[in-house]
């Protein structure tokens, strides 16, 4: 019985771990340090599928990556408010993928 029970416990650790890595990609193109962020809503929403630890962990893992990063890409503008607004990374770095030229113009001169 317990070690089904440890099985079962790795098994969760492991899809945990996955969950917690899946928010964020970090690379570098060009000699640049870039950071692709496709969600952070863990920030606002409290009823997040995270624990307290996996919060604080992704927390962390973004604001360290954000402190050394010369830009972010991030999905739509949603997100690049809250990258804006929580973690005060400046307008001009961030970067929507997929919009056009006026479109990401708009929510830098916001």
């Amino acid at each position: 019985m317990s070690a089904q029970k440890s099985k079962t416990g790795v098994f969760y650790a492991r899809f945990y771990i996955k969950i917690m890595l899946r928010s964020m990609k970090c690379y570098k193109q060009n000699g640049k340090r870039v950071v692709e962020i496709d969600d952070i809503t863990f920030i606002s929403n409290r009823n997040h599928r995270l624990g307290w630890l996996g919060l604080h962990f992704t927390h962390f893992r973004i604001k360290f990556a954000l402190c050394r990063a010369d830009m972010v890409i991030v999905p739509d503008d949603t997100v690049a408010w809250d990258v804006f607004r929580y973690y005060f990374f400046p307008k001009d770095r961030i970067f929507i993928a997929g919009a056009d030229r006026a479109y990401s113009e708009s929510f830098h001169n916001a």
